[in-house]
């Protein structure tokens, strides 16, 4: 008995249809490295970020036709720090109010107060790192660099404005002819 095929028939190359060619390799013109394994990679015809903690593959692309800007800019400061901090004071006194035996109180207030001290001094302390902006339209999107990578940074900022300049088809050098507004009557 034979088994009915619904639409056109396997060839050769795989069980499911025809072989397709492979993907034509992209070359990549200049990358940059972030902090925390971040990775910007730009291309002939798009800008890719990769990596990131715990990330092993592309998570987003920006064609370069749409970007409208790069930029190095300050990034705020972790206020987790700050949270766990104030957070840690507030402990501090509830175990000051709360423990029946005057030494325990004592230590463990002490101990909470320090360890929350510590985070706020290094809270305030902490210079806020910088990041690699890219703009497209309304939107944005940073990795973080890592202090020492400023002036790669800049050039790949450079790089990948003139690699758009070059990728946008350049105006007509005489302006089209002028037309009325409105219809003339």
């Amino acid at each position: 008995m034979e088994q009915e095929r619904h639409g056109p028939a396997p060839t050769a190359g795989t069980p499911q249809g025809p072989a397709t060619a492979p993907a034509p390799e992209r070359t990549e013109i200049s990358a940059i490295t972030g902090a925390d394994r971040y990775r910007i990679a730009l291309f002939a015809d798009c800008l890719e970020f990769q990596g990131g903690e715990g990330s092993r593959g592309v998570w987003g692309s920006i064609p370069l036709a749409a970007i409208t800007g790069v930029g190095v800019e300050v990034r705020a400061k972790d206020r987790g720090l700050l949270i766990w901090g104030i957070l840690g004071l507030v402990a501090a006194f509830g175990i000051y109010q709360v423990a029946t035996n005057p030494n325990v109180a004592n230590l463990g207030a002490f101990a909470v107060a320090a360890i929350s001290g510590i985070l706020l001094i290094q809270y305030y302390f902490r210079p806020p790192g910088l990041q690699l902006v890219v703009y497209a339209g309304g939107s944005s999107r940073a990795i973080p660099l890592k202090a020492d990578s400023l002036p790669n940074a800049r050039a790949f900022a450079t790089d990948v404005i003139r690699a758009r300049d070059e990728s946008i088809p350049s105006q007509p050098q005489e302006p089209a002819r002028s037309l009325p507004r409105y219809p003339m009557a």
